[in-house]
């Protein structure tokens, strides 16, 4: 089974992807800030998702997450976030966990 967590998966394109995903069997996580929106996104998608409010903008919130989906799935195999997500710091300000997470494919 494909693991995947979607970062601000509340709304939009990463919702939609998510809601596919399930469909398509995987374990879906998904986050958002508020747990209003959370709850939203976890009766669109259905299908056994995990719903975690963090921001995903907080490096220690993200730890927690991976943290999280390492317990209960065991692994990540797909992580959607937005993109400009991506530039927001430099490896060296990644935990050591999600450094070796993202270096195994998740």
């Amino acid at each position: 089974m494909k693991v995947l967590e979607g970062t601000k998966g509340t709304k939009g394109i990463r919702l939609a992807a998510a809601k596919e995903f399930s469909i398509q069997g995987a374990k879906v996580f998904v986050t958002g800030r508020s747990q209003r929106e959370v709850d939203n996104a976890t009766n669109i998608i259905g299908n056994d998702v995990v719903g975690l409010q963090a921001d995903s903008s907080n490096l220690a919130e993200l730890d927690i997450v991976m943290s999280h989906v390492k317990h209960v799935a065991g692994h990540l195999d797909i992580l959607v976030t937005d993109a400009k997500e991506g530039g927001c710091c430099s490896e060296d300000e990644l935990s050591h966990e999600l450094q070796e997470s993202l270096a195994q494919g998740g």
